[in-house]
């Protein structure tokens, strides 16, 4: 059976994440003021890096970037970051 789970993110270029093995990323969000990345999982498969990269609005962006997870905003600070999943 799968559930939804969620994972803290920082605000790095890139970062990794465990996350079960075939895990489907299902959005990006603001919760507490702090960003997360939700995922639908088995959570009885093994755990897998998953690497997730950030860019801030007008920030070069890698050539190989990846598949678009979302965008979120920290209003309180005015910064706008779009999230990909790595390869």
């Amino acid at each position: 059976m799968k559930t939804i789970w969620k994972e803290k993110l920082e605000i790095v270029d890139v970062q990794h994440v465990l996350i079960p093995f075939e895990s489907e990323i299902l959005t990006v969000q603001i919760q507490n003021g702090e960003p997360y990345i939700w995922f639908m999982c088995d959570e009885k498969r093994l755990k897998n890096r998953k690497e997730i990269c950030i860019y801030g609005t007008g920030h070069p962006v890698s050539d190989n970037i990846g598949r678009y997870i979302g965008t979120f905003q920290l209003y309180d600070l005015g910064l706008v970051f779009h999230v990909f999943e790595g390869d």
